[in-house]
């Protein structure tokens, strides 16, 4: 929560009762860096983009909306939710590469929207579209947000995940959590299990941190993992009922299992985050340390929880990419926008 004898904050008093200035600022600084890229016609040239893209018109061709296929074989690389969307936006504007582009588009303003709302509660309005505008003009988010890929939609569901979350803690609420665990459950859809281990690690260490147990308590764990374990035992139910027994195995086994103990695809050595995610936060990166020592306390425990666990993660994981950083890299920016005062 924040602290409203700040002075910093004191002073956002005024501006803070402008919202309908604040969501046309923070909008617009989506659209400006993101929406122009609409204006740009281009193929799906990224290798991703080309194979979602028929995925999805195989899908929609053979009516089968929970098995994905790519050439004719099983696609058990992703869950079906992200496909769903983008074959969604191509009944309404045509199956196209502009199709496609608009659900990325949508997606990095609800993710604006969201991340603007969780910095919000934390340091302010001001100090929030600060912090919008440093994420969104990384590298990792200019690259990642102007493509055709699924880690977007997963990283607005974990921020949404997170705020509630946090709120169950510090508010003594937990029934909040519920709304966490099922954020949690749709970042699951979208990429697997790395979406319910972003935001719930990151939930665990800020409970523990902020109240010990009886943080922890107020999360709702046991409630939240029964969700997700039906979800996951009525989706397998039905495609192993279906006869898609084979699809099952190599969802479980070759992608789940074999991609995070021995990688056949991208595997990469433990350190490898810790030097690709420096030249992805410029042009930012030189204010890290400024904001880290210029952060409040309550701040930097909410960025490091959020952050840490989930790099730790990803790093002994044998399969590793770049834009997997992507969910925990708005920890970053609110670092510096708490600690790095807004030019403004």
């Amino acid at each position: 929560m924040p602290d409203w004898d700040d002075p910093v904050i004191s002073k956002d008093q005024h501006f803070s009762k402008r919202p309908l200035l604040q969501w046309t600022i923070v909008l617009g600084i989506v659209c400006l860096i993101y929406g122009i890229n609409l204006f740009f016609p281009r193929y799906l040239w990224v290798q991703d983009e080309a194979r979602y893209g028929e995925v999805v018109r195989e899908m929609v061709r053979n009516g089968n909306y929970l098995v994905p296929m790519l050439d004719g074989e099983f696609y058990p690389d992703k869950p079906p939710l992200y496909f769903w969307l983008l074959v969604g936006q191509s009944r309404l504007t045509g199956m196209n590469a502009f199709s496609f582009r608009l659900v990325t588009f949508f997606t990095m303003l609800a993710l604006g929207a969201a991340f603007f709302v969780f910095c919000k509660r934390l340091i302010g309005a001001s100090r929030a579209i600060w912090a919008e505008l440093i994420l969104m003009t990384t590298m990792l988010f200019i690259v990642g947000g102007n493509i055709i890929r699924m880690d977007m939609l997963m990283a607005l569901f974990v921020i949404l995940s997170l705020y509630f979350f946090l709120r169950a803690v510090d508010e003594g609420k937990p029934s909040k959590s519920l709304w966490g665990h099922v954020f949690a459950i749709l970042a699951m859809g979208v990429k697997g299990p790395l979406g319910i281990a972003f935001p719930l690690l990151g939930a665990i260490a800020y409970a523990l941190a902020r109240d010990k147990w009886q943080g922890l308590k107020r999360l709702k764990i046991l409630q939240g993992l029964s969700m997700a374990l039906v979800v996951v035992c009525a989706w397998a139910g039905y495609l192993y009922f279906f006869g898609h027994r084979a699809y099952l195995e190599d969802v479980f086994l070759r992608q789940l299992l074999g991609r995070s103990v021995k990688s056949w695809s991208h595997a990469e050595p433990f350190y490898f985050y810790a030097l690709v995610m420096l030249p992805l936060l410029m042009p930012w990166l030189p204010f890290l340390y400024k904001g880290f020592k210029g952060a409040s306390k309550e701040v930097k425990t909410i960025a490091l929880c959020w952050f840490l666990p989930g790099f730790l993660l990803i790093s002994i994981i044998s399969g590793k990419l770049f834009i997997y950083l992507i969910p925990i890299f708005p920890a970053a920016a609110l670092l510096i926008a708490s600690g790095v005062p807004a030019p403004w």
